[in-house]
């Protein structure tokens, strides 16, 4: 999970029980706005103290995706890279797990 902290976002794991990714739709907002930054920052407070709900980590994942998108919008390069970073993780998980199946 992407979390503010102190002006940058930073990772924080949340819940490692789910394996399947939580579907979020950034797009769903047309422009970031006072209102969201504020249930944004609302929201992450609740993660942190571990009291927020699975709808308001959905919510505050979505709300964590438009405010990137918005306030720091990366270049065709950053999303390039982003991408194949995505991959070989993925790619990383997969071979773990093939290992295991292999090892015991």
């Amino acid at each position: 999970m992407v979390a503010f902290e102190s002006g940058n976002i930073s990772t924080k794991k949340v819940d490692t029980t789910e394996e399947t990714p939580i579907p979020v739709n950034p797009q769903q907002y047309e422009k970031w706005t006072s209102k969201l930054e504020r249930r944004f920052e609302k929201l992450f407070v609740k993660e942190y103290l571990g009291s927020a709900s699975k709808d308001e980590l959905v919510e505050l994942r979505e709300l964590t995706e438009a405010r990137e998108l918005f306030k720091s919008p990366m270049s065709a390069d950053e999303i390039i890279a982003e991408m194949k970073r995505e991959k070989a993780a993925q790619d990383l998980i997969i071979a773990l797990k093939n290992y295991k199946k292999y090892v015991g």
